[in-house]
């Protein structure tokens, strides 16, 4: 649990880059339900502060030129790739579950998602991609 953890947090780390320059909110957490009516529900740990801490649910419009992105651990690390130790490729909306990690980043509409990061950690259970250390001399 702590790996797959680890793997989301440093998965949005890496693609916090085009988020920040993006227009609009990120919201990072679990899908609950993708609704017929093409919504969907996400469940997402509120603040650390004040009395509403704890779980908070988002909904938001699934449009259909959404930008979906699927990323996955490759299992090596390369420091001259654009994306080290992760592979990012295009998503089918129809493959979206509950229980996916996901990123979603608004645009304009704060309700609407303007793209959709999924994270598929189960894909290598190999180790995180990530850099080994120096060994200690």
């Amino acid at each position: 649990m702590a790996r797959r953890m680890t793997f989301a947090l440093i998965a949005l780390l890496v693609l916090a880059g085009p988020a920040l320059a993006a227009e609009g909110e990120r919201h990072s957490g679990r899908i609950v339900e993708v609704r017929p009516d093409g919504k969907l529900v996400l469940e997402e740990m509120g603040p650390w502060r004040g009395p509403d801490n704890g779980l908070v649910r988002h909904t938001f419009d699934l449009a259909p030129n959404i930008a979906l992105r699927e990323v996955r651990p490759k299992g090596t690390w390369d420091p001259n790739d654009v994306m080290p130790g992760y592979e990012v490729r295009p998503f089918d909306l129809t493959q979206i579950k509950p229980g996916d990690f996901v990123t979603v980043i608004t645009g304009g509409d704060r309700r609407a998602a303007a793209t959709l990061d999924v994270v598929r950690p189960e894909a290598n259970e190999g180790g995180l991609a990530s850099p080994q250390p120096e060994p200690r001399r």
